[in-house]
């Protein structure tokens, strides 16, 4: 039989598991009795079982009954990783490597003492069964049980902290790390611990130590701590973070348009306002002469001081309704057509629009200056238009 010391990290919603190494198996002709029915609990051990179509799903399987159990939820967002070999993550599958493991994720499931009873390899379905016993299951349960206490117990807002472990060997004062708002990552001299805030990191090692906070969006911390001895006290650091980000001036190809971000009116353009980083933004432009205009934004570090909005203008027209009334033999042309209705519609107002009249072989050119959006009126005698 063999003893080893798994260790499940749970972050929210994802569940990351240490995928066993074989133990071996063998062919049955008549699957054992736990594969269809789960052992009750018997001589102080709790039995689980999991189910694959290979060892590594089997592995997985149980992992997530075990993190059900304790009462963890379990979707389709789960994955599973195996701790690697490296400078600050050892591991042995053997109790003595406990003090070996320095790294440590926030929310981890202690399941020390689990051991190994039997593989059944099924044709396309594989079954593994471990043992657990239930001394070490209700010592596990106890120690989850400070995730939901609280830092502070004089009335304020109760802080629900996530829990590290350091090296069982070591005996430091507790380290509470506390940000506003929550979520930051954090680092222990690059990495010997890490986790997310708000959490509460027990046996970390005495000695002065570099912290690191980051979170996107915002200006990361760097501090010098020293942990001391166990006692009474304990390390709370408590840090506001300070929001990254830059002004920037909104431009559009017309002055006097009315910007408007996430719904509150900042004012007309040219207008500068202070964006911040790794934030959505929605810019909507209004002007009686544009055509309304959204976008949505996320600035960072690489953003440009200046943002052009391309708006477009509403189409203009000309109308020669009183025209045809005070000259009815007055022919008009518009870009060598001649015009057979009294309305020009759909006109750029930025491009330059020339009428041409004709009357008795002669003709007369005007320059009609539009505004965008709006009808041009042409009501002229022709006795005012100079025809050559």
């Amino acid at each position: 039989m063999h003893k080893f010391t798994l260790f499940l990290t749970v972050f929210p919603l994802a569940l990351f598991c240490l995928l066993l190494a074989s133990c071996g198996g063998r062919s049955y002709s008549a699957l054992p009795s736990w594969v269809t029915a789960k052992p009750a609990d018997q001589d102080g051990y709790r039995y689980f079982v999991g189910k694959g179509l290979s060892r590594a799903d089997a592995i997985e399987d149980l992992t997530q009954e075990i993190s059900r159990f304790f009462g963890i939820d379990v979707n389709s967002e789960t994955k599973t990783r195996s701790l690697v070999t490296s400078k600050n993550d050892r591991v042995d599958r053997t109790a003595s490597a406990m003090s070996q493991i320095r790294t440590r994720l926030a929310g981890y499931i202690n399941i020390m003492g689990m051991e190994w009873v039997e593989d059944c390899p099924n044709g396309d379905e594989y079954y593994v069964l471990y043992k657990w016993p239930v001394a070490n299951i209700k010592a596990e349960q106890q120690r989850r049980s400070v995730f939901a206490q609280s830092s502070d117990t004089s009335g304020k807002a109760q802080v629900d902290f996530l829990e590290a472990a350091g090296d069982s060997n070591c005996a430091g004062m507790p380290l509470e790390i506390v940000t506003t708002p929550e979520g930051a990552d954090f680092t222990l001299n690059g990495g010997v611990y890490r986790g997310r805030t708000p959490i509460r990191l027990r046996n970390v090692c005495t000695g002065d130590y570099n912290l690191i906070i980051s979170k996107n969006g915002y200006e990361s911390i760097s501090k010098k701590l020293s942990i001391t001895p166990a006692g009474s006290s304990k390390k709370l650091v408590i840090e506001e973070l300070v929001r990254k980000g830059k002004i920037i001036e909104i431009r559009s190809q017309i002055r006097g348009v009315n910007i408007e971000v996430n719904g509150e009116l900042i004012g007309k353009t040219p207008v500068r306002h202070k964006f911040f980083y790794a934030e959505e933004y929605t810019i909507r432009a209004t002007h009686p002469q544009i055509i309304p205009f959204i976008r949505v934004n996320i600035f960072d570090d690489t953003s440009k001081d200046t943002l052009e909005l391309g708006l477009k203008m509403k189409p203009s027209q000309i109308d020669l309704t009183d025209f045809r009334i005070r000259n009815p033999d007055v022919i008009v042309r518009y870009r060598g057509e001649a015009v057979r209705g009294n309305i020009l519609t759909g006109l750029d107002a930025s491009e330059q629009h020339i009428l041409l009249f004709e009357y008795y072989g002669k003709s007369a050119l005007q320059d009609i200056k539009l505004t965008p959006g709006e009808t041009t009126y042409i009501g002229t005698d022709k006795s005012n238009l100079k025809f050559r």
